[in-house]
């Protein structure tokens, strides 16, 4: 299980809920790996966890391309490398549901809380300041 915890937030209301539904998807995917729930564990790991985190990335670079952050190309770079990851595990375990979400669950657990709490703490601040000075 991962538990949200008050270090992860970016301090954009937005992204911080977005990230909690991420959390919440995954502590599903693992409940759904425990139980050894193909069904469960397949809706999880192809459409919910990729759409929403597509939905996510979509949002963060938005968000910096609007404000102009400076870093969003490598940003970009990470999400294009999270995305890699997760379809070349599609690819490797194609018969095997459980499988193939135990080893996505693990691998987007530990990416997010990196991602997080590193590439998206650099653009925290810059955006908030950008946020507050210039609402929409």
């Amino acid at each position: 299980m991962i538990s949200w915890k008050p270090e992860y937030s970016v301090g954009i209301e937005e992204i911080d809920t977005q990230h909690q539904k991420m959390f919440e998807i995954l502590n599903v995917l693992n409940d759904a790996v425990e139980a050894g729930d193909d069904v469960e564990a397949d809706f999880f790991t192809v459409r919910l966890l990729r759409y929403y985190s597509e939905y996510h990335f979509n949002s963060e670079e938005q968000l910096m391309e609007k404000y102009h952050y400076l870093g969003l190309d490598e940003h970009k770079e990470e999400h294009e490398k999270f995305k890699a990851h997760v379809y070349g595990l599609k690819k490797e375990f194609p018969d095997d549901k459980i499988l193939l979400a135990s080893r996505l669950k693990e691998f987007v657990q530990e990416w997010v809380i990196e991602h997080i709490l590193g590439t998206d703490k650099k653009y925290s601040s810059f955006l908030i300041e950008k946020i507050e000075n210039n609402p929409v």
